[in-house]
Formats: structure tokens, sequence, C-alpha cells
């Protein structure tokens, strides 16, 4: 149950952590991965 809970929150991060990311960082990783 963790396995298949954990991968979407990967392929499709929250918008307010992106956001947090972006303020933080505006090349990050996360931000490159496209969305699936």
């Amino acid at each position: 149950m963790r396995k298949p809970f954990a991968v979407p929150i990967l392929r499709r991060p929250n918008i307010q952590t992106v956001l947090k990311q972006n303020n933080n960082k505006p090349t990050h990783p996360i931000i490159n991965i496209p969305t699936v």
C-alpha cells in the first residue's frame, strides 16, 4: 500500500510543493519531471 501511494505523489507533486521548490530553486528536478 505504501508503494502505490507514494508513486502518484512523486508523479504528481502538490502545487504548493512545486511553488515552494520554485521559490527556493527555480531549476528544481521536480519541475523538470514531465507530468504523466
